[in-house]
Formats: structure tokens, sequence, C-alpha cells
């Protein structure tokens, strides 16, 4: 039988390991000697449970524990439930309980609620504590800079009884993310004393504001080197687009480190051209951690290529609740949330950053119902899922159900007035509006109201906030940029760009999009060719500018030569060809995209039916139809992709099969009502046209303009079967149609000579007449020499019109 302090050394291991599976069979037998009732076994069980995620069962613990409970058991269970429950209910229940609360007991308790974000709540508790000591100020300085205030940080700083060098680089960090480089500077030089962490900071402070080679500068001048250094110094380069001088950095580390080696991954991920290079560099790595794994997942997931990314995700040897996002990721990107969900449901990590990433996956997808349904379905909800929901409305344009979602929220972080700032993008007013409310801003505060003031065409306004913002990153640079090329003013666009302190692969795509929308191709040519690093949007960026000035030779001699290509590439080139008259071609390209592995989407078909349109080809409408036809998902609710079905078909003569297509719609909006109308009318079915009419009248479909100049264009010769359906369509069918459809049958019965019954119908319509319907009711009296009702009409209309009186001479100097 092992003794006291075997048993003591055996749950130290467990403790040690976090393994929860012994630590549970060791706490039977503890408890079986009775062991567990005592402090020293009892304090160690609760700090097992706690690091293993379990609360429930450490509060057990802690509740077993009845000889020699002490403050410091009371602080175990205390940061057990503070780890472990979000509400922080149950640990402020134990907090309260603590006979004897220690200075380590309140900063417990206050660093849990700095991690809830909760800055109100912190600092309610931090006045409250007797004695703060320097861990107690360190933390709260934390929390105010968590939420991004560099005022407050520093008033805080300043008021501090004393500061150790955590609290400098805190101070330090937070300067340097709020931009202020200068500041920063002074800061790290007056530190009394500089830890790794403090050059780190600089070195990524540099790095964030879009200066790799000062961070490169700084990281020559560091006396000692760590690996976070080494990777400081990587990032540096790599989050900038300069691959290589990142390799070469890597290539001097004077051993092979994990966490350099995935700064790499992710570099290649975010900018390098061909997936090659990232599968050879993952294939070298002689040791691979989770974060690794990670990466290649998300860098597959960012591509689309969730089958690449599935591969990737199998062959990890362990997942966490990153891989399972990131794996979600992956289908949504190709568009497949079927597959999505089924991840989510199979995830054991299904924490607030799953619930989140599958709310977004549906709102990304345009399902906003069942977005909203999964969100209320999470059991727990922090501020980034809000924030997620808000953001799903403001992509969808609705920014009535956006703003009913934040107000709803039980509070607001400076990231909800952000997402709102950005939901009312469009509606400059109501985007201004809550920029001047907000609380505290931070640099994607005046990102986003500059970016509504490019958006509204006030690039004014835009380059007045440009100048107050102080601290303004690589998105409010290119911001600018898109705002000038957006004008036209592509010079202007230019001399910004190449002010830019950095310039990401995101800045030199919209300059070269402006000077491809300005028709400037040789200079949009040259940008693209002096890219230090291009991603699937710059390919398919200068693809599209060929193709839109006729160059398709250009335009696919690019395409060949882009190192990866993607369904967006893809339609790039089948519609080059479409628009430049090559319909025949472009659906070839249709089973080529196929063997290169590429899924269509919506938009592809959108422009193959729009190719058999032109060419009025039934045998390649028929094959677009059975491609879209065996993707389920693509037609539903998709209305362009349905008009667009039936209208090929329209435009091929085969009134039959479009017909038929719009009767197998199940939900019929009206724009496929008008569509099928308007088939009918362009094919001088005139009888199915005026059926179809009533069908939809039938329906309770409310017409619209389009609908009455589809069916007018049907009977635009018969008159008097209008003048008899106008008189019955308020009372048989409720219905009243525009002034303008009237004055158009009022024409039509006119230039048809059915005289009486125009006047009938303009001295009998719900309507004042306009000129329009005067003039053609005289204009035909003058045509068919009708004296006696030309003059009745002239006196009904105004007599300060000279046409009335040209018509009326006109009309009198005929022979009787």
């Amino acid at each position: 039988m092992p003794n006291h302090d075997t048993w003591l050394a055996l749950l130290r291991q467990c403790v040690l390991g976090r393994t929860l599976l012994e630590g549970r069979q060791l706490h039977a037998r503890l408890a079986d000697l009775g062991l567990d009732r005592d402090a020293l076994f009892g304090n160690l069980l609760v700090r097992l449970y706690g690091s293993c995620g379990c609360p429930d069962e450490s509060l057990q613990a802690f509740d077993a524990i009845a000889i020699g409970k002490n403050v410091f058991s009371w602080n175990m269970a205390l940061a057990s439930l503070a780890r472990n429950d979000p509400s922080l209910d149950r640990a402020r229940r134990v907090f309260d309980h603590i006979p004897q609360r220690s200075i380590a007991s309140w900063n417990t308790l206050l660093a849990a609620v700095v991690d809830s974000r909760d800055l109100h709540g912190a600092a309610l508790l931090f006045d409250e504590i007797p004695e703060p000591d320097l861990f107690s100020w360190t933390t709260m300085l934390t929390a105010l800079g968590g939420h991004g205030d560099l005022d407050r940080v520093m008033c805080f700083f300043d008021s501090m009884p004393e500061r150790g060098i955590v609290s400098w680089n805190v101070v330090l960090q937070e300067q340097a993310l709020n931009g202020q480089l200068e500041i920063a500077e002074q800061a790290f030089a007056k530190m009394p004393q500089h830890s790794a962490i403090s050059w780190n900071s600089m070195i990524t402070a540099f790095s964030k504001s879009g200066y790799p080679l000062e961070s490169k500068i700084l990281f020559d001048d560091l006396p000692c080197r760590n690996s976070v250094s080494w990777g400081a110094a990587i990032t540096a380069f790599a989050e900038n687009g300069h691959l290589l001088q990142a390799s070469e950095i890597f290539s001097k580390m004077p051993q092979w480190d994990v966490f350099a080696s995935n700064v790499i991954i992710q570099g290649l991920a975010d900018f390098g051209e061909d997936n090659r290079d990232l599968h050879q560099f993952f294939q070298k790595m002689p040791h691979r951690d989770i974060v690794s794994w990670n990466a290649m997942v998300s860098a597959s997931a960012q591509r689309g290529d969730s089958l690449q990314a599935e591969l990737f995700f199998d062959r990890m040897p362990q997942h966490d609740s990153i891989s399972w996002s990131s794996m979600l990721q992956a289908h949504v990107e190709s568009g497949n949330i079927d597959a999505a969900q089924v991840v989510f449901d199979r995830s054991p990590h299904r924490g607030l950053v799953s619930w989140s990433a599958l709310v977004t996956i549906y709102a990304q997808a345009g399902l906003l119902g069942e977005a909203t349904r999964r969100f209320h379905a999470m059991p727990q909800r922090n501020l980034i899922a809000w924030n997620v929901l808000i953001q799903a409305h403001s992509h969808a344009g609705d920014l009535h159900s956006a703003a009913a979602v934040f107000d709803r929220m039980p509070r607001h972080s400076t990231a909800s007035w952000n997402a709102m700032i950005a939901a009312a993008t469009a509606q400059l007013q109501i985007a201004e509006s809550l920029f001047l409310h907000l609380p505290q801003c931070n640099v994607v505060s005046w990102n986003s109201i500059i970016a509504s003031f490019v958006h509204n065409d006030r690039l004014d306004r835009a380059l007045e906030a440009f100048e107050r913002l102080a601290a303004r990153d690589v998105v409010t640079w290119t911001v600018l940029v898109t705002g000038h090329c957006q004008l036209g003013s592509v010079r202007d666009a230019h001399s910004t760009f190449r002010a830019m302190p950095c310039r990401t692969v995101v800045a030199w795509n919209s300059l070269l999009q402006g000077y491809v929308s300005c028709g400037l191709l040789d200079e949009a040519s040259k940008s693209f060719d002096r890219m230090p690093a291009r991603n699937l949007v710059s390919w398919t960026g200068i693809i599209s500018g060929y193709a839109h000035l006729g160059y398709i030779d250009r335009a696919k001699e690019t395409f060949d030569r882009a190192p990866e290509r993607d369904v967006i590439c893809w339609n790039a080139l089948i519609t080059a060809y479409a628009m430049n008259g090559y319909s025949i071609t472009a659906l070839k390209l249709l089973p080529v995209m196929d063997s290169d592995g590429v899924e269509p989407n919506a938009v592809t078909f959108m422009v193959l039916i729009d190719a058999c349109s032109t060419l009025a080809s039934l045998a390649d409408s028929k094959m677009v139809h059975s491609c879209v036809r065996d993707d389920s998902r693509l037609l539903e609710g998709d209305v362009l992709l349905q008009t667009s079905l039936v209208n090929m078909y329209g435009k091929c003569g085969h009134l039959d099969a479009a017909r038929e297509m719009f009767d197998d719609f199940p939900d019929k909006c009206l724009a496929l009502w008008n569509t099928m109308l308007c088939v009918y009318a362009q094919n001088g079915h005139t009888d199915q046209a005026m059926d179809l009419f009533q069908l939809l009248l039938v329906e309770g479909v409310e017409p619209d303009r389009i609908t009455y100049v589809g069916i007018l264009s049907a009977w635009s010769h018969a008159g008097v079967v209008w003048y008899e359906f106008l008189r019955s369509l308020e009372p048989d069918f409720g219905v009243t149609p525009p002034l303008d459809f009237y004055v158009c049958v009022i024409d039509i019965l006119a230039r048809t000579g059915q005289l009486e019954l125009a006047e009938d119908l303009i001295f009998n319509m719900p309507y004042e007449p306009n000129e329009v319907a005067w003039t053609s009711l005289l204009g035909a009296c003058r045509s068919y020499v009708d004296r006696d009702r030309a003059a009745r009409v002239a006196e009904r209309m105004n007599s300060y019109n000279p046409a009335t009186y040209l018509l009326l001479s006109n009309l009198h100097s005929l022979p009787p």
C-alpha cells in the first residue's frame, strides 16, 4: 500500500500532466481512503479538475475538503470556476463566501472579469479592493488597454503607485497598436529596463504599422533573441507580403522553430501564388504542432478548396476548436452549407467560436433566417456572437434588422458600434450620427466612416477624416485609394498609393482595379507585373480588365499563367469570351472547368445562359439547364437564375419548355411572372400573355410597371381588347393600373382609329389626364379629321399649351 507521500507525488504528476482519466481514478482511491478530505490532497484535486475544464468536479472536490480548508483552497476553487464559467455567476458566489479574502482572491476574480471584457465590472471591482497590489493595478491597466482607449490607459498608468516591467509593456503595446509609434518609441527609451516582450512589442508595432524594414533594424539591435523575436521579425515581412525577406530571416535562425515555421506557412497561405510552395514547406517541417495543421486547413479554406482542407483535417493527430472552425469555413467558401452543418454536428468543441462560425456561415450564404435561428439556439452568447449577427444583416443590406439586434444587446463594445457604422455605409447621415455618438473610437471606427464617405462619393469628407486620423493603418490608406479610383481620379489614387508606408496585396488590387475601370490597360498591366505578391483577386482583376477591353488573347494567356484558378477566375475567362461574341467558346469551357476540379456556381451559369440566349441554341440551352438541375441548391431562392433560364428558352423559341420551368417553381416572385409574360409577348403569343396576366391577378400578385409594359407589348395592336380589359380590372380584380398604362392604351386606341373609346377612357379613368394623353387623342383627331371631337378635347386641355393651338390650326387647315 503506497504511503501518504507516494499518493501525494502521484497526484502532483496528474496535475502537472493534466491527465484527467488517471486523475479521476486516483481520486476514487483517495476518496476510499478518506484522503480527499485533507486540504493538501483536496487543493490538488480542485486544481486538477479546474485545469482540465471540469468546474463541477472541481467544486465537488472543494466541498469534500473537511480538514484544513484555508484561503488557498478557496482561491483554487475560485480560479477553477473563473476559468471555466463565462458567466462568472458561480465564481462570484464562491468569492462572496470566502471567510477571509486575500489579495490573491481579489486578483483572481478581477482577472476573470477582465478576461470576460467587462470593463465596467472590472472598474467597480478594482475600486472595492482594500489594498491593490502591483498585479491588481497591472490587471486593470490591461483591461483598459484591451478596450483601445489610449487616453484612459495613460491616465491610469500615471496614477499607479508603482510600475513593473509588465505595466510598461502594456502601455508600450497600446501606444503601438494605436499607431502612436513616436510616443511608443519614447516610452521604450524611458523604460528602466527592457524585457524580451518589450523588444518584441516594438518589433511587432513597426510590423503592424507597415514598416518591416524598421522592424528588422530593431531586431538587429536586440541583445538577446528568443523564438518570439525571430517570429516577430519574420512576421514583419510575411504579413506585409515580402515572403522572400521573411524566408531569408527564417533561414538564419540558429535552430528550426515551429512558431517561426507557422508564420512562414501563414505568409505563404495569405500571399503565396502557388499552393505547391506552401505544401513543400509544410512537408519539410521536422516538427508540426496543431497551429501548423490548422494553418494548412485554413489556407485550403481561404482558397475554397474544401477537399484539400478535409484531407489535412483528417490527417491531423488532434483537433481543437480552431481546427473545426477552419473546416467549417472551408465548406462555407465552397458553398457547401450541408457539409458545414455536418462538421458542426460532429464537433466536440461547440464553444462560442464554433457557434459564431456557424451563424457566420448561414449569414454569408444569405440565409439570415437560419443564421438568426442558430444565434438564438446558442447556449451562451458573447459580444462576438452579437456582432456577427449585426454584420450578417449589414452584409444583406438590412440596416433596420441590424439596428434591432444592436438595440437588444446587453452591452455594446467598440466593435459593435463599428459593425453598425459599417451596416449604415450607404446611408451617410445615419453612419455619421453613429460615429458621433460612439463612446470611444479606434482606427476601425475611422476606417468605417471614411468608407461611408467614399461609398457616397464624398471624397472631400473622406480626405478631411483621413487628415484628422493620426493612427492610420493600411486599411485607411487602401480605402482612400479605392475612393480616388471610384471617382476616376487615377492620378490621385496613384499618388496616395505611393505615399502608403506599407502596401498590401489589397491595396495593389485596388489600384489595379482603378486602372482597369478607367480603361488604362497598360498601367494596369505594369502595376500587375510590379506586384511583390499576387493573389487570386489580382489574377482575376487583370483577366477581367483584358476581357473588358476586348483583349481576349491576352486574357487567355494570363489565365493560363495563373498558378491556381478558382471559380471566380474561371468566370472571368468565360465572361471574357461570352461578352466579346465568342459564345460557343464560352460554352466549351464548362467541361474544361469541370476537369480542372472547379465547380461552377450561379454566376457561371448566368453567363452561359446569356451565351445560349445569344446563340438561340436549344441544344446548348438544354445542356446548361441540365447542369443547373444537377445541383438543386443553385436554383433555390436565386430569382436571377430562375428568370434567366425561363428567358433563355424564350429566346430559343421553345415556349413550352419556358412555361414548364415557370410552372415548376413553387414560389413565384413578380420578376418570374414578368419574365414569362415578356417571353410570350416577344414571341407573339398574345392570348397566352393575356391568360398569364389574368392568372397573375387571380393569384393575388400585385403587378408593377414591367408587368404592364410586357402585357401592352403583347397587345399593342388590340386597343378594343384593352379598353374592355381595363374597364374590368378594378371591379373584377381590385387592381388599378398606373396612369402610364392608361395613357398607353389611350394612344393605342387613338392610333387605331378608336377615337370614341379613347375619349371615353380619358374622361373616365381614375386619374387626371396628363398632356401626353390629351396630345395623343388630339393628334389622332387630326389624323382622322374629327373636328368636333378635337374641339371638345381642346377645351379640356391647358389653354396655354402651344401644342394645342398648333394641332388645332393644322386640323382646321385640312380640307373637309
